[in-house]
């Protein structure tokens, strides 16, 4: 894996063929993959196998032997990956559409898995996601503050090193526990009613159209089929380094059924940190003034 999506860059870890990977963006062909041990790089995507939620780096190996050895490890893990989402999702659980999500984890170290499960939150149509932590390194914070609305964390630590370490006691919570929260949460999250007529009528669209953390959201989830609700021209925005947000604006973009228009800008991450400020403020001037009626000043 290298620390840049170029072959030229360097190499920073290492994944094994059949090593279970989360794939967190992709870029120019190259994907930047995470391991169950939070360690991350990139790696061209053309090696991968599987789908972003659940994939893994294929054999290359032409020993036969090898090859079989390995095509066997694949599908052990791949049963496993199976045996997981079957354990540990329930389809009773509580949905998340539209409302806000608190995440807390027990330490910020990477902050790969709780990326994951931001970009997991938004997915599944949350309406706001805010992080919480009680100690977390400053390039983990950094990371999160990417994805999510907010994080708050009690203890920032520049010379951070292991979550353990700041814990007396710091056990490993056990499958069963986890499958304990998942069915206490699903046996008291509150029915829907019968009737969901209402659910269909348009929203307020002066209350509900919410911009926030880069991101545009209509009653809660980007791909709502009420976008097709909004009629005012609509400009978006987005740094053309900063891929998450411009994945989920893509798709705002293509729930819209007035006028509209994704600006990308180039070299820019997120909130336009680099020279993209002044190119968003332009791009933004041009819009308003090409729709916006003018008023004679008397």
């Amino acid at each position: 894996m290298r620390a840049e999506p170029d072959a030229a860059s360097e190499q920073v870890s290492e994944a094994l063929p059949g090593e279970p990977l989360t794939v967190a963006e992709q870029r120019n062909g190259w994907a930047r993959v995470e391991t169950a041990y939070d360690y991350s790089g990139w790696v061209e995507a053309s090696a991968l196998g599987g789908d972003p939620d659940a994939c893994w780096l294929q054999p290359t190996a032409s020993d036969p032997v090898v090859r079989v050895e390995l095509e066997r490890v694949i599908e052990e893990e791949r049963e496993r990956l199976k045996r997981y989402q079957s354990r540990f999702r329930h389809s009773s659980a509580a949905g998340i559409g539209s409302k806000a999500v608190l995440l807390v984890d027990d330490g910020l170290a990477t902050g790969a898995t709780t990326e994951a499960a931001v970009r997991s939150a938004w997915k599944h149509g949350a309406r706001s996601v805010i992080v919480a932590a009680p100690v977390g390194s400053t390039h983990a914070i950094q990371r999160i503050e990417r994805v999510a609305d907010a994080v708050e964390v009690m203890w920032v630590d520049p010379e951070f090193e292991a979550v353990g370490r700041y814990y007396e006691s710091f056990p490993q919570t056990t499958d069963e526990e986890v499958i304990g929260c998942l069915e206490r949460a699903a046996a008291s999250a509150p029915r829907p009613p019968a009737a969901t007529a209402a659910a269909d009528d348009p929203p307020a669209l002066s209350e509900e159209v919410e911009p926030g953390a880069g991101q545009v959201r209509l009653a809660g989830y980007l791909a709502h089929p009420r976008l097709g609700a909004v009629t005012a021209p609509t400009l978006l925005i987005v740094g053309g380094h900063d891929d998450v947000v411009l994945d989920l604006n893509r798709r705002a973009q293509a729930g819209l059924r007035c006028e509209n228009q994704l600006a990308v800008v180039p070299g820019a991450t997120h909130l336009f940190e680099e020279p993209g400020p002044l190119a968003a403020a332009a791009l933004a001037r041009d819009w308003f003034v090409s729709h916006l009626a003018t008023t004679a000043i008397r």
